[in-house]
């Protein structure tokens, strides 16, 4: 190979590392919610389903691995007790993807500082916040499915709320020590389906509301999903700021 074409690749290679390792991060948006109500532990149904796996793959325009990962999480989320959402990521773009979020960026330098998932890349696929791995290699991501299975998340009941639009998301006790930082409350508008001529994208995230923090005692917490005519579903979930665990999760269509 002529020489001036291997100086011409070795420095687009170093160019993307660098911009792997130095794009800034971006704060998740916050966007008030429905404060939570409390009731008594005795008030809550005790209609919790079975645990569940939650899935979150991180995907980018410019990935040639992301189409057959979207595929295999496709499949993965037609698989009972098992949920989540794919996210993309905007700094792997020509900056034209309509796909793209900041704080899906900002989401994947969390589980960075959390869990040391090291540098960025795509697809990368967390499983219930704690571990990770790349989401195209199916046979390792199916091995991977089977050990979270074993800690899995609790499945939240979503119950219609008292006034049309509203919802309730029941939260069961789930006490923290005295000196613990409360669990994050977030919600993802997602569109279920949306396919190209790349590959099928599920559970496609929209928004990403942040609904503040909860202490885990019972609650009811009443949210009202903001109208987004590319979202036909939102996910719920609860996460360990300190850990990442993802602890429980429900989902909701609104195309009903």
């Amino acid at each position: 190979m002529p020489r001036h074409i291997n100086y011409l690749l070795t420095a687009l290679i170093c160019l993307c590392f660098y911009g792997l390792a130095h794009t800034s991060a971006r704060a998740e948006p916050v966007v008030p919610a429905v404060p939570a109500v409390e009731v008594v532990a005795e008030d809550v149904p005790d209609r919790m389903g079975h645990g569940i796996v939650f899935l979150e793959l991180f995907t980018s325009e410019q990935c040639p691995f992301c189409p057959e990962a979207e595929r295999n999480f496709r499949d993965l989320l037609g698989q009972d007790g098992v949920m989540g959402f794919t996210c993309s990521v905007d700094y792997f773009s020509t900056g034209t993807d309509p796909l793209a979020r900041p704080f899906c960026t900002a989401r994947q330098d969390f589980y960075m500082d959390r869990i040391k998932t090291g540098p960025r890349y795509t697809p990368q696929l967390i499983l219930n916040g704690v571990s990770h791995m790349s989401g195209h290699k199916i046979q390792d991501v199916a091995v991977a499915l089977k050990g979270a299975q074993q800690n899995p998340a609790t499945r939240l009941n979503i119950v219609a709320g008292a006034v049309a639009g509203q919802f309730d998301i029941i939260l069961p006790a789930m006490m923290r020590a005295a000196d613990a930082k409360p669990y994050m409350l977030r919600m993802a508008l997602v569109k279920k389906q949306m396919d190209d001529a790349k590959a099928p994208h599920t559970n496609q995230i929209r928004q990403l509301i942040n609904g503040g923090d909860w202490n885990g005692s019972a609650t009811a917490w009443s949210v009202t999903p903001p109208a987004d005519p590319d979202a036909d579903a939102f996910i719920v979930f609860v996460q360990d700021p300190d850990t990442a665990r993802i602890v429980a999760a429900g989902i909701e269509d609104l195309s009903r």
